[in-house]
């Protein structure tokens, strides 16, 4: 189903080519030699290589893709592609390399505080009543029974 996609969407799918679609029309890479994997961690959220290509070449990571996805290679930010297939992909430079790709949603700090919001609510919530904030105030002024009054000579003793 992903391939018929990818073919209706004007990608050229082929095992031994990488397709990409950025600002241009989708495009073709190959590269005649490909890029010798030196290390590898892979955690979730985060990938991490270094690679070395006399080339360069294209990094495919067989995850769905998504804008969250960030590269840097060496430090410097790199594009991440939508590859044929779904996937995120990178291209790269030629030479010895490390590449850091790591995921990370738009839209969790906002959940987050959302989250904490609502936790303080239901906590302060299940306070009993003598707990709560600007209770004290009412405290005094139930125990002296002039507090209420009318007359504004009549004063509470102790």
């Amino acid at each position: 189903a992903e391939i018929d996609v990818a073919h209706s969407q004007g990608f050229a799918v082929d095992h031994q080519e990488h397709c990409v679609r950025s600002d241009a029309p989708p495009a073709t890479v190959s590269y005649p030699l490909p890029p010798r994997l030196l290390t590898f961690k892979d955690a979730a959220g985060h990938v991490e290589l270094r690679y070395r290509a006399a080339t360069g070449g294209f990094f495919v990571v067989a995850t769905t893709f998504d804008p969250g996805w960030r590269a840097a290679v060496d430090g410097a930010p790199r594009r991440v592609y939508p590859t044929a297939a779904g996937q995120l992909g990178v291209a790269l430079p030629a030479g010895e390399h490390r590449l850091v790709l790591a995921y990370r949603e738009r839209l969790l700090p906002l959940g987050a505080a959302i989250s904490l919001a609502a936790l303080l609510a239901v906590a302060g919530a299940a306070l009993p009543p003598g707990r709560r904030a600007g209770t004290a105030s009412r405290r005094i002024q139930r125990s002296c029974p002039c507090a209420f009054s009318s007359t504004p000579t009549r004063r509470c003793s102790d």
